[in-house]
């Protein structure tokens, strides 16, 4: 069911809260917040009520990045999963940003995106 937290037992010893997003014109993707806090919980909930603004951005940065970098990853053929996670402030763009989304594929670059807010601060490909 779309946007609806649920905890989610991946059946190898990893749980986390997960969601269902829209990502069009893919489909919908499921999002994991990597532990059970409620914080996790929270920042799931969150991310659902900024998700259709943000998402546009997101889909535009990461198909100019796989142009520009002659990557094979294709959009809407390729299955990917998307990671969520709360900035701690003495880490990479932790001083700028509020949530790390990482949307990794089978194969390399994995797309990381700091989030504060709405705004999308810094991205990049990770290799």
């Amino acid at each position: 069911m779309l946007n609806r937290i649920k905890k989610t037992d991946f059946g190898d010893g990893d749980i986390a809260f997960t969601v269902l997003l829209p990502v069009p014109p893919f489909g919908d993707a499921d999002f994991a917040a990597p532990d059970t806090s409620r914080s996790s919980r929270d920042l799931l909930s969150d991310l659902i009520t900024r998700w259709e603004q943000l998402w546009p951005d997101i889909l535009e940065r990461m198909q100019k990045g796989i142009e520009d970098y002659g990557t094979d990853q294709r959009l809407g053929s390729d299955e990917f999963m998307v990671s969520v996670s709360p900035m701690e402030k003495d880490v990479y763009m932790g001083d700028r940003s509020d949530v790390h989304l990482r949307i990794e594929f089978d194969e390399v670059p994995l797309w990381d995106y700091f989030l504060k807010g709405s705004e999308i601060v810094h991205h990049q490909a990770v290799f």
